[in-house]
């Protein structure tokens, strides 16, 4: 018998990738990027992510996103909820950022 926990649900992230893709035009290959990644998080919603400092919410994540830099020193970020009590990831926002001013 499989003892391994069911994988995590994913919501919001369809919308917010469609609304980010919509503002922001990234290229394809950045596009690409982030769906890979998304993929992941049915299994490791943890992948490259850390907690949001000083929210005030320990449940509430980012993730700077490897796959999606352009090439011109940008990088998207993804900020979510991860719930462990639901094995629920919910979406915030994407969004893309010069990789140099993040901290």
């Amino acid at each position: 018998m499989d003892k391994r926990p069911p994988d995590w649900e994913l919501e919001g992230f369809n919308e917010a990738f469609r609304w980010w893709v919509d503002l922001e035009s990234p290229s394809k290959a950045v596009q690409r990027g982030v769906t890979h990644w998304i993929t992941r998080l049915y299994e490791d919603p943890y992948l490259f992510a850390r907690r949001v400092p000083n929210f005030g919410d320990p449940n509430f994540w980012e993730a700077r996103i490897p796959g999606s830099r352009d090439g011109q020193g940008h990088i998207v970020l993804c900020s979510y909820w991860i719930r462990e009590t639901t094995r629920t990831v919910q979406c915030s926002l994407f969004g893309t950022f010069w990789e140099e001013t993040l901290e």
